[in-house]
């Protein structure tokens, strides 16, 4: 049952990371390279401030909702305690971005808002429908709105409009929660508030194990962006930036997949036998998905370069060495996927410090000689490092259970 919830959940996902694909191959296109390197820029310092601000709740939630019946509660809470990170993080908004841009911390807390909605809609084994409030769906949104802007206005396409209707996707996304379930949605609403800074602080040493592992590994994927900004022109930027967006959409693929398997870990994360069965699906689901994305970015390598109008001679390398990472990616998923849910946060922060350490190596090398190639390298480097060290902790507590 199980493996047919899959198939039926990578189809949706394989539409997403369609639309996603197409709608990064149109704004490489319609914009210059500056536009676009800073319509990128502006994404990931989005993605990266509703990251931080969540505060591994996303990951952290799905045990607690499936132990509890108060759901909105533990929704509202969640999103409560979001509240003072955001506050934190709208601040360095302001500093960081021209005043024009200051209207977009209200779709940061939007973002915030999905991102936490999918966790729960995961956690109620209701993983297809999570992916309406993913990321990587917001994409999927702003394909359409991109075709009928491109359309109505004559192809009079600027910075600006795409940055407007990537925050409409976000709204869109919110709305689909709404007319969902408008009692609930408004229960939700309602109960969130400014909770004490005591309280917030408890709350805080409670997750911090998700909330190292979330910072950690998202400020691996965020630091690059730091170092092209300062060392490389808004070309490279944007190169950059849209060959690990479609090179990396393999992490739906992760999404598909863990969205399925991380509450049966959770459910069963005491009962070694039973998580073992829906663990090795999940391996060899990723394996044979992985391959397959990989052959297919590989075959549609010369019809990219040439829609996106990026230099092969000067980008092709970079897009090989994503793609490797990206494969690394899928297949360590499962098992640092296995170890987060089953509550071994400190085996998977071993795992990510060393493969951390490894990364930033080829990244101080990368500024060193100006390569653009060494620091993709970082992250191919990054993934295999942690797909080594988790089968290996896996393994040890394979070992440990049959022992026991």
């Amino acid at each position: 049952m199980i493996v047919i919830k899959s198939i039926y959940s990578l189809i949706l996902r394989g539409g997403g990371l369609l639309g996603g694909f197409l709608s990064v191959l149109c704004i490489s296109r319609w914009l210059s390279p500056s536009e676009a390197g800073l319509f990128f820029n502006i994404v990931s310092f989005l993605i990266a401030f509703a990251l931080f601000s969540r505060l591994g709740q996303d990951k952290s939630l799905i045990p607690e909702v499936i132990e509890s019946k108060t759901d909105s509660k533990i929704i509202a809470n969640a999103l409560s305690i979001s509240l003072y990170p955001f506050f934190v993080f709208s601040l360095a908004w302001f500093l960081i971005f021209d005043i024009k841009y200051i209207w977009m911390v209200f779709f940061l807390y939007l973002m915030i808002f999905n991102n936490i909605i999918s966790s729960y809609f995961k956690a109620k084994f209701k993983s297809n429908f999570s992916i309406l409030f993913e990321n990587s769906f917001i994409y999927s949104i702003l394909l359409i709105l991109l075709l009928i802007h491109f359309f109505i206005r004559e192809k009079n396409m600027n910075l600006d409009n795409v940055i407007y209707l990537y925050c409409m996707s976000i709204a869109i996304q919110s709305l689909l929660i709404f007319f969902y379930d408008k009692a609930w949605f408004i229960e939700v609403v309602r109960e969130i508030k400014v909770i004490d800074i005591g309280d917030f602080f408890y709350i805080l040493f409670k997750l911090k194990g998700f909330i190292i592992i979330a910072y950690l590994g998202h400020l691996l994927r965020f630091l690059p962006i730091l170092v092209l900004m300062v060392y490389f022109d808004l070309e490279d930027l944007a190169s950059y930036k849209v060959i690990e967006q479609i090179s990396m959409s393999s992490g739906v693929i992760i999404v598909a997949v863990s969205s399925l398997y991380s509450p049966y870990y959770a459910k069963y994360k005491s009962n070694w036998s039973e998580l073992k069965i829906y663990f090795i699906q999940s391996i060899r689901i990723s394996i044979i998905l992985g391959l397959f994305f990989v052959l297919f970015m590989l075959y549609i390598k010369d019809a990219y370069f040439l829609f996106s109008k990026f230099n092969y001679i000067k980008y092709g390398n970079i897009y090989f060495v994503f793609l490797i990472a990206s494969f690394f990616n899928v297949i360590s998923a499962p098992f640092y996927n296995v170890l987060i849910m089953t509550k071994k946060q400190k085996i998977a922060l071993k795992a990510l410090f060393f493969s951390i350490s490894i990364s930033l190596f080829f990244i101080f090398i990368s500024i060193f000689y100006g390569s653009l190639f060494i620091l993709s390298l970082s992250q191919t480097v990054f993934y295999f490092s942690i797909l080594l060290f988790s089968i290996f902790y896996v393994l040890m507590e394979c070992k440990k259970n049959y022992i026991e």
